[in-house]
């Protein structure tokens, strides 16, 4: 039997600025992109689960106790940039304190 990978995500326990990790804020703070750049906002059909913010094969979804990255499709390309991902973010917002925490 041969292992494959379904999901490589990460998730950052904590308290987050919900006010400021609106799509446009997870957009310009963590994936580094000029202000007022349109990004892919994946909003859920149930309206229980938070919406997804894409920037290519990363995924972010923010939370009020915790901030959820993912790479899609799951692949060793992918992980290396969900990596890179997780160290922009370590300090990105201003208000929440990640450091130690990786």
């Amino acid at each position: 039997m041969n292992i494959e990978a379904l999901d490589w995500s990460v998730v950052i326990a904590g308290y987050w600025n919900q006010a400021i990790l609106t799509p446009a804020g997870i957009a310009y703070r963590l994936f580094k992109k000029p202000k007022d750049t349109p990004v892919q906002v994946e909003i859920p059909l149930d309206g229980i689960a938070p919406y997804r913010v894409r920037d290519g094969s990363i995924i972010i979804m923010a939370q009020p106790k915790r901030l959820h990255i993912i790479a899609e499709p799951p692949c060793y390309e992918n992980l290396k940039e969900l990596a890179n991902s997780i160290s922009s973010i370590n300090g990105a917002t201003g208000n929440s304190d990640t450091s130690g925490r990786f």
